[in-house]
């Protein structure tokens, strides 16, 4: 992580690195050209928080996973469909979707990501931020 001293995301990584005891280092520009060369560091004020165990995730990857998972514990997945609303009665959860079908479920998980104004919008409104 490239960030300023004063940024509050910084302040925090610090401090959950401490609560936490999560080993890191803090380099400046230079010293991460060494570990990376592909990098451009060293022109910058910039001071680098470095977790030597940390790592990366490919995203598509674990949605791949993740859908696997879900399908192989009785899920059943239904890609590029809209909802357009959600009702429950005693027996269950409607769903109507944008193409016509409509699905009664026992339980339904929401996943909207950034569409989750349109999904709750007048409801919500007041507490949803998104940039």
């Amino acid at each position: 992580m490239a960030a300023y001293e004063e940024q509050q995301f910084y302040k925090n990584t610090l401090k959950a690195a401490a609560d936490y005891s999560i080993e890191h280092q803090l380099l400046e520009g230079y010293q991460v050209e060494l570990l990376f060369p592909a990098i451009r560091a060293s022109q910058t004020d910039n001071i680098y928080y470095y977790e030597p165990s940390s790592g990366f995730l490919r995203p598509e990857k674990c949605i791949d996973v993740q859908l696997i998972a879900a399908k192989d514990n009785g899920a059943a997945i239904m890609l590029n469909n809209t909802v357009e609303s959600i009702s429950e009665s005693k027996q269950d959860i409607r769903l109507s979707l944008q193409n016509g079908t409509t699905i009664n479920a026992g339980k339904v998980i929401v996943a909207t990501g950034p569409w989750i104004r349109n999904m709750l919008a007048d409801t919500f409104e007041p507490i949803l931020v998104c940039d």
